[in-house]
């Protein structure tokens, strides 16, 4: 498997940890997000799937940029 690599400026993100089965457990988070008061910056948000193929119980981490 071939994978890319790329490098983010520094910025503030709010880091949250949700951890499901992948698709629901991530549209579920984004639907509550969507409803937080968040000083959000819009500018670059992004997930990190953790450890392994169990699409079941998966662990991501959905960092946030925020002001």
């Amino acid at each position: 498997m071939d994978y890319e690599v790329v490098q983010l400026e520094a910025k503030k993100y709010a880091k949250f940890i949700v951890r499901g089965h992948v698709q629901k457990a991530v549209g579920e988070f984004w639907t509550k997000l969507w409803a937080m008061d968040l000083d959000r910056k819009y500018c670059c948000d992004f997930e990190e799937y953790q450890g392994g193929e169990d699409m079941e119980d998966a662990e991501i981490h959905i960092y946030i940029s925020i002001h």
